[in-house]
């Protein structure tokens, strides 16, 4: 029975493998954020620097932390010749993630769970097409899923080294982006612990070590933070606490329960919103039920607290709900569904009843499976972006050989462009930052004219520069988007004191303080 359940395992994660790798050379691409973190990556690892800050967040002026430029670095120092090896590493952790939660699924409730799991895991389309896809989110899934399975071995096992894992994997998910700040609840759910051998002192040092193990992810832009006077910390706290109140955002329960979080269920399982609010409704009313009769594991009844608080969390949020944005639940969503289902083949009673029910579940996963991979059928379009940026690099390097070239864009309008040209070129060897200035022009009227053209690049065209003098001043409206120039202008500018917050911590609360 062992060796069937291992071989059906091996087969699940097969088939996570095939549906992330397949029609691979076609599927990857990169646009303005991706180049721009593979660039950092690479400029980084030439000038033997670790970076102490990621990227900006679109939300506020607030970084997150490096842990992602570090991941794209030990990608190249661990395949230096292949271009493709941060995505590469990305699908391995959308693989690992299959076998975390896997491994989840087996402590929670045995073998079959273990197996709905997996197969809802690996089809999932959320998981599957962001596979390919060079950012924050995946990781984002990846480290949410090492969460899971620290906490169940530490609720199973009552050993302390767990907690700290835990405290590590959040600090990683929270590194990576900050979307994951909501699973900051993990930290007093250690405290959740059953009785036994843990009480109240070893509970309150299992919190302790998991807040240690939270810190260190994050010591570098702790260290880097303390040098700009707090100035990105108390960033974040103005947008949860005041900025995010200034947007508009349609919300109510009837759009959160009926349109927002059915799109996002059936984009993680089943491809359909119909068959997502269903399964939604199935898993609450089936774990509902079950936490009545009191036949449900205590882990579970833990994570259907944390899972409702987060669902609340979201529904009051005030900002965008993309599916990237929501991943951190994509976990919840897989286990729950799975469990849900699972519950069904261990139905007892009458065995006509247990076989309806059997056939009743096996039917519910033919659908989540058959609606998964039809939308991934969808999903996994070519594209024709690397083949358009290949011939461009031709181009220029048969028009002009022996010339290195320096690429601007005016007002960075043309980045999904403009900065994957300039990789290209790079791992042609073909940039130098005295090269022969190239640029990418709008077409709006206010943008230059008349400038030599040289070719096009999808809608873009790109024009000589060597008359225009003024290019490297700011007031021009030209950006350098050379690698090396990317990295001085968001990297090198972090190592001065340069940024900024008006926020008051102190300030905020004595304005909301009843006035005597």
């Amino acid at each position: 029975m062992q060796k069937k359940f291992q071989i059906i395992i091996f087969f699940i994660l097969f088939l996570a493998a095939f549906l992330r790798f397949y029609n691979f050379p076609d599927r990857w691409g990169i646009g303005d954020d991706s180049s721009r973190d593979i660039a950092i990556a690479r400029e980084a690892l030439d000038r033997h620097e670790l970076p102490l800050i990621g990227s900006f967040s679109s939300a506020g002026p607030f970084v997150f932390g490096p842990i992602f430029y570090w991941t794209i670095m030990a990608s190249y120092l661990m395949l230096p010749f292949i271009f493709t090896a941060p995505i590469i590493t990305t699908i391995l952790s959308g693989i690992a993630t299959v076998a975390i939660l896997i491994a989840c699924g087996y402590l929670i409730s045995g073998r079959r769970l273990a197996i709905i799991t997996g197969i809802l895991t690996a089809t999932s389309i959320q998981l599957t097409v962001r596979s390919v896809i060079l950012g924050q989110h995946t990781y984002v899934a990846f480290t949410t899923a090492l969460l899971f399975l620290s906490f169940i071995l530490y609720w199973q096992r009552k050993k302390i080294i767990y907690a700290f894992l835990m405290g590590i994997s959040l600090g990683a998910a929270i590194g990576f982006h900050y979307q994951a700040i909501n699973l900051l609840i993990f930290l007093p759910a250690v405290l959740c612990i059953p009785r036994g051998d843990m009480g109240i002192r070893k509970r309150l040092i299992a919190l302790f070590i998991m807040s240690l193990g939270f810190l260190i992810p994050s010591i570098p832009l702790i260290i880097w933070d303390s040098q700009q006077q707090w100035a990105n910390t108390r960033n974040i706290l103005d947008y949860l606490l005041i900025a995010q109140n200034r947007l508009y955002v349609p919300n109510s329960w009837r759009l959160f329960l009926f349109q927002y979080l059915p799109s996002y269920w059936s984009f993680v399982v089943s491809g359909y919103a119909p068959v997502a609010l269903f399964l939604m409704f199935f898993t609450g009313i089936t774990t509902a039920i079950f936490i009545i009769k009191r036949k449900i594991p205590s882990i579970m009844i833990v994570f259907s607290i944390i899972f409702a608080s987060l669902l609340l969390i979201n529904r009051f949020y005030k900002g965008e709900r993309s599916e990237g944005y929501l991943i951190y639940l994509a976990p919840f969503i897989i286990i729950f569904t799975a469990w849900s289902i699972n519950k069904l083949f261990d139905i007892h009673g009458k065995k006509i009843f247990q076989k309806l029910a059997g056939i009743i579940g096996a039917i519910i996963l033919i659908i989540i499976i058959g609606g998964n991979i039809w939308q991934l059928i969808k999903y996994e379009q070519t594209t024709n972006m690397k083949l358009i940026l290949n011939k461009t690099v031709i181009l220029l390097i048969k028009k002009y050989p022996n010339t290195k070239f320096t690429i601007y864009d005016y007002h960075n309008r043309s980045g999904s462009m403009s900065q994957p040209l300039s990789l290209w070129l790079k791992m042609h060897d073909r940039t130098d930052p005295r090269g022969m200035p190239i640029g990418f022009v709008c077409w709006s009227k206010e943008c230059p004219q008349n400038l030599p053209k040289i070719t096009t690049l999808g809608y873009n065209t790109i024009v000589q520069m060597q008359n225009i003098k003024d290019r490297d001043v700011k007031s021009s409206g030209w950006v350098n988007v050379n690698q090396e120039s990317m990295y001085d202008d968001l990297i090198g500018w972090s190592k001065k004191n340069e940024l900024k917050s008006t926020f008051s911590i102190t300030n905020y609360i004595l304005e909301r303080l009843p006035k005597i």
